[in-house]
């Protein structure tokens, strides 16, 4: 068992070949409050499918996919499961003014932008530890040794990948992470997830080039 750098375990885990989607942890209440679960649900299966029927992945490529789209359905089914219990969650009184949404073309600074406006003190933009780690329960801004824990996972999440492609993050080096992300990361827990937007060959040039490279 190798560790790393800060001592911490880390298991080796077999290669996905396939995964098995399903709503068995979701809710009688979720899916009553939520009917549009089985949308969800489809969306991600396309995605399953769309990974088994390409030829150019590689063993180490397919297991990165599906271990992304398991995860997203897996954390998506929480909130839900989350917003049910707490129902009053959602009849709560929320701002007239609706968000700000900033588009912009790859690499024109939009990224920049979206920090800049997050550093106001009247944002509430969600951090990445929100989005991509533990979504729920929330927990306070102010409680550090909870988002510690979580910026501990976002590492240890990050460095399993990198010992499985046996090098560094490349996405990581072209885009940094802060601790507050673009908030479209939320839209992949929908089934919504742009990377696997792309016309004929079904999955987008970047990740082909990520699960296409000579791991093995």
């Amino acid at each position: 068992m190798n560790t790393t750098a800060d001592g911490i375990p880390m298991e080796d885990p077999p290669l996905l070949t396939d995964i098995t989607l399903h709503e068995d942890d979701l809710t009688q209440e979720a899916m009553t409050h939520f009917s549009y679960h089985t949308e969800i649900l489809h969306a991600f299966e396309t995605y399953r499918r769309n990974i088994l029927e390409n030829a150019h992945l590689t063993r180490i490529g397919r297991h990165l996919l599906f271990s992304v789209i398991d995860n997203l359905h897996t954390n998506c089914k929480k909130v839900l499961n989350y917003a049910a219990e707490n129902v009053e969650l959602l009849s709560g009184t929320f701002p007239i003014v609706g968000p700000l949404t900033i588009f912009g073309l790859p690499r024109s600074g939009t990224t920049f932008l979206y920090n800049l406006l997050a550093c106001d003190p009247n944002c509430r933009a969600p951090l990445l530890t929100e989005m991509s780690v533990e979504c729920v329960p929330p927990i306070a801004r102010s409680d550090s040794v909870k988002q510690e824990r979580r910026l501990v996972a976002t590492k240890l999440a990050r460095q399993r990948r990198e010992k499985i492609t046996g090098r560094s993050d490349e996405m990581v080096a072209a885009h940094p992470i802060h601790a507050v992300e673009e908030d479209y990361l939320i839209l992949r827990h929908t089934g919504i997830y742009i990377f696997f937007v792309a016309a004929n060959v079904r999955l987008s040039v970047g990740h082909r080039r990520l699960a296409q490279r000579p791991y093995e």
